[in-house]
């Protein structure tokens, strides 16, 4: 508890200040009380949802906390809060509310739980273009340092100022929130723009936010181009630019915000060609392109490749043929492709044009496991010009180590076994390849046989 006034009276009442509530969406239905001395220990949160009516609960206002019979002092992830306390707030004579300033090492010391405080000496440890909040979960949390140790701030998806960048090279920065701790690790819950303000992105500087991809990848027989598109903030006339020397013997053209990549000729060798790319904008920041052409491969295979070529790699989900993009690992190495079927449908992919420089007769390799303690079998067919020769099946194995939901998995368990290779005949630069686990090629009602994760595919 706080160094609260306690006033006279059974129900032991306490006084303090209120230092911040959820008036900037970042704080649910709690308000932080204080002293208003600013010495550690002299703070405490108090949760209900009656906090959430900001307007009765303003910040310098005077505050009478009376605890009762059923008042309860709880523990929520590692930080103490007390509910169910009988409040009367006096807002007659504001108050200027004392902030203390604190350095890293003393807020994560934990003294200083509860209450409105500046920690001093920050730079962020992210990337140039990261904003406060990104994504679809409730909250973000980035990561600040003086040096001594992180600072974890957490931002809700509901704030104003959870769009905006944060600069990457202020080096000794200050960040205002409440202090608090979530699975034992203590974390800071700004309440303003103002509280975030020393990492404010000047509106005339240009910042790349995303690469996308991150990564291109091309079998050892591609020579197709491929487009990474590059988003970036406060552009202007300001221009992108690759380093062409630094990628050779792959090549870029940057088009607006477009750069197009074409890799070498056909790699013969049996080494991969690795290189990266770094975009960089005029006065702004850069970000990185990792840019791969495979080997051959062994014994004229692709065994070890677990990553699709582009063709095979789904732009979205299709919920009438029943396929799904997926990005999982094998044995930790990257391995993308898609997934086929549902729990009662099968499902069918169909390639994108393989293009000229896959034209005649090709090999078609892949990885492919059947759903955990199931069976399937894996359809090909070539569409607009070319066949399959042989066989244009394979029943497939079950995958019993995999781990994950949806359709993206860890696999430890998959083995040359689960490789498998067709040969192609005649195709033409505009064939497509259709892989299905119906042997109608329909996304048949199944619900034994219909599902398959099918990854690294590649022709040759």
């Amino acid at each position: 508890m706080p160094r609260l006034r306690s006033a006279s009276g059974r129900d032991r009442p306490f006084r303090g200040y209120i230092a911040a509530n959820d008036a900037g969406g970042n704080l649910y239905q709690m308000i932080s009380v204080v002293d208003n001395t600013g010495d550690a220990g002299s703070g405490i949160l108090l949760g209900d949802a009656a906090y959430e009516t900001v307007a009765d609960y303003p910040v310098g206002a005077r505050i009478t906390l009376t605890l009762d019979a059923t008042s309860t002092v709880y523990n929520s992830y590692g930080l103490y809060k007390i509910n169910k306390v009988t409040t009367a707030v006096d807002n007659s004579s504001p108050v200027q509310m004392v902030v203390p300033s604190v350095t890293l090492a003393q807020f994560n010391s934990n003294d200083y739980m509860g209450m409105n405080v500046k920690v001093t000496g920050l730079a962020f440890k992210g990337e140039a273009g990261e904003m406060w909040y990104s994504g679809t979960a409730n909250y973000s949390t980035r990561l600040f340092t003086d040096g001594s140790g992180d600072l974890a701030v957490r931002t809700y998806k509901t704030v104003a100022w959870g769009g905006e960048l944060i600069s990457s090279t202020v080096t000794a920065g200050s960040l205002t929130g409440v202090a608090e701790v979530y699975d034992g690790a203590a974390q800071l819950y700004p309440q303003s723009a103002a509280d975030v303000a020393d990492f404010k992105v000047d509106a005339s500087t240009p910042v790349i936010t995303e690469v996308d991809p991150a990564s291109l990848t091309w079998g050892a027989e591609e020579t197709v181009t491929k487009d990474v598109e590059v988003t970036v903030v406060n552009l202007g006339s300001n221009a992108l630019t690759v380093d062409n020397d630094a990628i050779a013997p792959f090549t870029a053209v940057v088009n607006g915000t477009t750069v197009t990549v074409t890799p070498p000729a056909p790699n013969t060798t049996s080494d991969d060609i690795v290189r990266t790319m770094t975009v960089s904008v005029a006065g702004g920041n850069s970000r990185e392109v990792t840019l791969t052409q495979f080997a051959a491969g062994s014994g004229g295979d692709t065994k070890g490749i677990y990553t699709s070529m582009s063709q095979f790699i789904p732009a979205s989900t299709s919920t009438t043929d029943r396929y799904y993009p997926s990005n999982s690992t094998i044995d930790g190495q990257p391995a993308t492709g898609f997934k086929l079927g549902t729990s009662s449908l099968a499902g069918v992919f169909t390639s994108e044009a393989l293009g000229a420089s896959l034209t005649g007769d090709k090999k078609l390799s892949f990885y492919a496991v059947a759903w955990t303690g199931k069976a399937a079998t894996v359809y090909i067919r070539v569409n607009n010009g070319g066949a399959v020769s042989g066989d244009g099946s394979h029943a497939i194995t079950a995958s019993a180590g995999a781990t994950g939901s949806g359709n993206d998995f860890t696999f430890t368990d998959v083995t040359d076994s689960d490789y498998y290779t067709f040969q192609l005949t005649g195709l033409t630069a505009a064939s497509t390849v259709t892989i299905s686990t119906s042997p109608d090629f329909t996304a048949a009602s199944d619900r034994n046989t219909g599902r398959a994760i099918v990854l690294g595919v590649q022709v040759y």
